[in-house]
């Protein structure tokens, strides 16, 4: 299990505890962040899992400001 300690200002009862964990499970791994994260800090985290994780996009790169979903039903697929 890996931890991560911020130097951050005093939390009294929680000084000292991780505020990240991340422990391999199965064939992945699961990721607990127990803090609040601003815009800047959360996109590096959710860079970093995605990197981790090998995951990639079905449709390939989208220019910013647009969203893909797919949908589908059981008996038609809609791209």
């Amino acid at each position: 299990m890996q931890k991560c300690c911020c130097n951050t200002p005093s939390n009294g009862w929680l000084d000292g505890q991780p505020a990240a964990l991340t422990h391999k499970f199965g064939k992945g791994r699961i990721t607990y962040i127990g803090v609040v994260l601003d815009e800047r800090l959360m996109a590096t985290a959710a860079k970093w899992m995605v990197d981790m994780s090998g995951v990639k996009p079905v449709f390939g790169r989208v220019p910013d400001g647009v969203e893909v979903c797919r949908a589908s039903a059981a008996v038609r697929k809609f791209s």
